[in-house]
C-alpha cells in the first residue's frame, strides 16, 4: 500500500491487523532449526507429518523465512521489553557459538550468521532434531529483501490502523543453548557408569504473546494518531472461558466486537478482556515452567487432581508445548503442581524447572543426565509452588513401584548423577 491515486487504495480507510507477525516471530527459528510445532496433526501425534520431515520442509519453504525475526524486530520498534532471540550459556558444547556470537544474539547480522552455521557447525542428520539445522542463504537473502520493504512501510494518512495483539499465553521468546550431560552407560539397576557432555536447547517462554506471535511483532508499528494498539488479555480470558490462543483469537468475544465497532464507526470500548493499555503481570501470575529433554512423557497435576499432558489440559492456565525433541509445561505456581515422568524408551533425561514472573526467570534448577528405562516413573512435587520448597525428584527406574534413587533440588544448581570414577 502506497499513498497514490489508486482508486482501490482510496476506498480503504481502516486496516485492522489481528495477531499479525509483522516483524516475524522466534517460533520460526525453532521450526527451521529443530522442528518446533511443525508435525501434523500435532507434535505429540505426528502420524500425518513428523517433526523431522516438517523441519526439512520448513528449512526450504519461503514462508518460514518470511516469519524469521527481521532487523526491525531486533531493533525493537515493538510495544514491550525485548528478549534476545538466541542465547548461549558458557560451556564445552557451546564454545563454538560463544566464540563467534558471545552469549546472546540480538541483531540481524548475527542471527543470519547463526542460521547459516557461520561458526562452523555441520548440517545434522535428517533424524537429528537435537542439533540446529543450517538454513538456505538464498532464502534468507530473499526474506531480508522482502522485510526491508514491508517493515519500512507507513500507512497513508487516509488509513487508520488498528493493531491487535494477544497477551498472556506462554510464547517462545528465545532459544537457549547450554551444555548438559547424557548418561551413555549404566548398570542393570540404572546406576550411571559413564556420562558425556551434550548440547541441549531450551525454549524460553514469555507472557508477551498469544502462543505463537510475540507482542513486539504484533504491534510492530509505533503508536501514533494514525495507529492504535490493542492488547487482548488471553490469560484473564482463559481463566474464565475455554482456552484461546493465536489460532483462535477471533473466538474471544471482544475481538469481533472491536472489529465491528471499528467498521461501523461507533465509540470503541466496553470490553472485558481487551484494552489499549498493556496488561501488567502480578505476583498472582507467577508460573512454574518444566522443560524435559528425554524419552519420557511429561505431565503434571494440580492440587485438585486436574491433569495436563500432551493430549489433555484440565489445569486452569496450564499450557503444554512440544519443541522438536523438547517438551514444556507452563503452569501457575498457585496450582501447586506435581510433575510426572513416564518412560517409553531407554536413555537419560534432563529436567529443567524455572520460576517465572512475567518475562523474568527468578529461580531455576536442573537435573541432567539421569538414566531411565522404558518402565521408569519419576515425580517431583511443589507443595509451596516454588523450587525452594519442592520435594526430592524420586526415580523408580524399573517401574516396580519402589523408589530406587532420589535427587535433591537446589535453587540455582545443576544436579547430575555421581559415577564411581568421580569423587
Amino acid at each position: 500500500l502506497e499513498e497514490t491515486n489508486d482508486p482501490l487504495l482510496a476506498s480503504i480507510d481502516k486496516l485492522v491487523l489481528i495477531a499479525v507477525p509483522q516483524t516475524g516471530t522466534p517460533q520460526a527459528i525453532g521450526a527451521a532449526l529443530h522442528g518446533y510445532d511443525v508435525a501434523l496433526p500435532a507434535d505429540w501425534a505426528s502420524f500425518l507429518l513428523n517433526a523431522e520431515t516438517g523441519r526439512a520442509f520448513a528449512g526450504n519453504a519461503p514462508m518460514t523465512y518470511h516469519l524469521m525475526p527481521s532487523a526491525s524486530y531486533q531493533i525493537g520498534s515493538g510495544a514491550t521489553i525485548l528478549t534476545p532471540v538466541v542465547t548461549f550459556e558458557i560451556g564445552e558444547k557451546t564454545l563454538p557459538f560463544t566464540a563467534r556470537y558471545g552469549t546472546e544474539i540480538n541483531n540481524a547480522t548475527e542471527l543470519n550468521e547463526f542460521l547459516l552455521g557461520a561458526e562452523g557447525r555441520p548440517q545434522p542428520e535428517f533424524s537429528d532434531l537435537k542439533n540446529p539445522s543450517k538454513l538456505s542463504p538464498e532464502l534468507l537473502q530473499y526474506a531480508e529483501s522482502m522485510h526491508s520493504n514491508i517493515d519500512s512501510w507507513s500507512p497513508p494518512t487516509s488509513i487508520a490502523v488498528h493493531e491487535v495483539a494477544g497477551w498472556g499465553v506462554p510464547t517462545l521468546g528465545s532459544i537457549n543453548y547450554w551444555t548438559g550431560k547424557e548418561c551413555v552407560a549404566r548398570t542393570i539397576l540404572g546406576i550411571c557408569t559413564k556420562k558425556e557432555a551434550k548440547l541441549l536447547y531450551s525454549p524460553v517462554p514469555v507472557v508477551d504473546g498469544d502462543g505463537v506471535v510475540v507482542v513486539p511483532s504484533a504491534l510492530g508499528m509505533q503508536a501514533n494518531e494514525q495507529a492504535t494498539r490493542w492488547w487482548v488479555d488471553l490469560e484473564a480470558h482463559n481463566a474464565e472461558n475455554l482456552d484461546r490462543d493465536h489460532a483462535n483469537i477471533l473466538e474471544v468475544q471482544d475481538v469481533p466486537k472491536l472489529i465491528k465497532q471499528i467498521i461501523v464507526n461507533t465509540q470503541l470500548g466496553d470490553f472485558e478482556f481487551t484494552s489499549s493499555d498493556m496488561p501488567t503481570p502480578s505476583a498472582d501470575d507467577a508460573r512454574l515452567v518444566f522443560i524435559l529433554h528425554s524419552p519420557l512423557a511429561l505431565s503434571a497435576t494440580d492440587d485438585q487432581g486436574n491433569k495436563i499432558s500432551s493430549s489433555l489440559s484440565d489445569v486452569t492456565g496450564g499450557v503444554y508445548r512440544r519443541f522438536g525433541e523438547v517438551q514444556m509445561i507452563s503452569i501457575p505456581r498457585r496450582s501447586l503442581p506435581t510433575v510426572i515422568l513416564d518412560g517409553f524408551a531407554t536413555g537419560s533425561f534432563t529436567l529443567e524447572v524455572l520460576e517465572m514472573t512475567g518475562n523474568s526467570i527468578t529461580s531455576t534448577t536442573k537435573f541432567t543426565g539421569i538414566p531411565n528405562s522404558t518402565s521408569t516413573q519419576a515425580r517431583i512435587s511443589f507443595p509451596s509452588g516454588s523450587i525452594e520448597g519442592a520435594s526430592n525428584l524420586q526415580i523408580d527406574y524399573n517401574g516396580d513401584g519402589v523408589k530406587d534413587i532420589e535427587y535433591i533440588p537446589l535453587a540455582g544448581g545443576i544436579i547430575e548423577p555421581i559415577i564411581d570414577s568421580e569423587p
